[in-house]
C-alpha cells in the first residue's frame, strides 16, 4: 500500500511542470540548486553543538554566516530540527 501511494505521488508530482523540470534538472544536470552546500554547513552545525543546539533563532543567523549572507534558513523541517533542536540535537533525536 506505502508503494502504491509513493507510486501515485511521484507520478503526480512529474504532471506538474515545474515539479518535473525541477526533478529532470537535479537528475540530468546535478542542479541542487545549493542545497549540497547548505545540508554540509547544516551538518557541521550540528556536529558542533550536538547536545545543546543552536536555538530557534540562533541558527538562522550562524548558516547565514557560514553561507556569506545576513541570515539562511534551513528549507527542510527534519534537519532544521535537529539543528537548532528545542533541546538540544540529541533531545530532538530522543
Amino acid at each position: 500500500m506505502v508503494v502504491l501511494a509513493v507510486a501515485f505521488l511521484g507520478w503526480l508530482s512529474y504532471k506538474i511542470e515545474p515539479v518535473r523540470e525541477r526533478w529532470e534538472a537535479t537528475y540530468y544536470e546535478g542542479d541542487t540548486t545549493g542545497r549540497d552546500v547548505i545540508f554540509s554547513a547544516a551538518q557541521e552545525m550540528f556536529l558542533e553543538k550536538l547536545l545543546t543546539g543552536w536555538g530557534p533563532t540562533n541558527h538562522v543567523f550562524e548558516l547565514g554566516w557560514r553561507l556569506g549572507l545576513s541570515r539562511a534558513r534551513i528549507t527542510t523541517t527534519y534537519i532544521s530540527g535537529y539543528v537548532h533542536g528545542r533541546h538540544g540535537g540529541l533531545g530532538r533525536a530522543t
